[in-house]
């Protein structure tokens, strides 16, 4: 014997007497469904049924709730979310930008693949220019050691890279300098790198980021 699903196939129509049956008012039927054909109704509905337009403990919205502002409360939603990301990839650019800068600076731009090289000379991922203090020495092997391994990896199957410029970095390059690694490193990965560096590359980093924020607050 078939079970009986609990959430069928609901039309746009039929989503919209739900909706009136929940007390949302609908003014223009026909803009209702063109925004749940843009948005989905668990988007617009859901998403905010336990905000302060619901009443608590049923499915209901206050008698006077108005479809037009569950749209615009999510348009708001939308909005702020498009700012904080807007932000936070520039955050994250320019941390990833300082670090390659630092350890180009200081460590060269040639990569070596052996995992515990020791010869700083000719790898800016060796483990001995980053901090080997306490605990810092099992992170810093950890993350070097992840980090080779996936671009022996990749080395071997370019396609399987994130960056394009990587890919091509290890077609057609005899080095990955830090620079072109970083794109293809996540914003976890570039705080990772970040974390094991020693000290005086951190305050340097760090001086910068309090340098632009300064200019920023006195522009």
């Amino acid at each position: 014997m078939a079970s009986t699903i609990d959430k069928p196939f609901k039309t746009y129509e039929e989503q919209i007497q739900i909706l009136e049956s929940r007390n949302v008012i609908i003014e223009d039927r026909d803009d209702a469904i063109r925004q749940l054909k843009e948005f989905s109704y668990y988007t617009l509905v859901n998403g905010y049924k336990d905000t302060f337009f619901s009443v608590p403990g049923t499915d209901s919205f206050r008698p006077g709730t108005r479809f037009d502002e569950l749209l615009t409360l999510h348009l708001i939603d939308l909005s702020i979310n498009s700012i904080i990301m807007k932000y936070i990839l520039a955050l994250e650019n320019a941390l990833k930008t300082r670090i390659s800068y630092i350890v180009a600076s200081r460590f060269g731009t040639e990569f070596n693949d052996i995992p515990q090289n020791t010869n700083t000379s000719n790898d800016y991922l060796s483990p001995l220019n980053y901090s080997q203090n306490g605990n810092h020495r099992s992170i810093t092997n950890s993350f070097v050691n992840k980090v080779k391994r996936d671009i022996n990896w990749k080395r071997n199957h370019p396609n399987d890279c994130r960056s394009e410029a990587v890919a091509h970095y290890l077609r057609v390059h005899n080095h990955l300098p830090p620079w072109i690694l970083m794109t293809e490193l996540t914003f976890y990965q570039a705080t990772e790198w970040y974390r094991i560096l020693k000290q005086p590359e951190k305050e340097i980093i760090n001086d910068e980021f309090l340098s632009g924020f300064s200019n920023v607050s006195s522009s």
